[in-house]
């Protein structure tokens, strides 16, 4: 109980130090590198996907399918829902706001030469 009070006072003298617009700033910063990082694990989900198509000559039965996914670009397998279909597959982008649906768009070009035929970003 001690320990949250002298955190509580600690935050108290520090926080008027800082300009009184630095925490919209922060929030700002934060919801754009959220943003960047929705866009990123899309369009890794979207390279895998066809990559594998070129390779195999269909589209995944399951996003597990996909192969040679390094730990580092595995972040994009919690981000996407994959939907298989016949000759195409649906792709939605599953932890993004409202703020972000707004915000991150793609132009009609993005998606010429895709088997993307539905997804949340369209």
């Amino acid at each position: 109980m001690k320990n949250i009070a002298v955190i509580a006072i600690v935050l108290a003298l520090t926080s008027s130090c800082f300009p009184e617009n630095m925490g919209k700033e922060m929030g700002n910063a934060l919801g754009k590198m959220q943003q960047m990082l929705a866009d990123q694990n899309f369009k890794r989900a979207i390279s895998h996907i066809e990559l594998y198509k070129i390779r195999h000559g269909k589209y995944p039965p399951s996003i597990d399918s996909l192969e040679f996914i390094n730990p580092m670009d595995s972040s994009f397998l919690r981000s996407v829902e994959y939907i298989p279909m016949d000759s195409v597959y649906g792709l939605n982008l599953t932890h993004y706001s409202s703020r972000m649906k707004k915000d991150l768009s793609y132009p009609d070009e993005f998606w010429e030469g895709l088997g993307c035929s539905e997804s949340n970003m369209k």
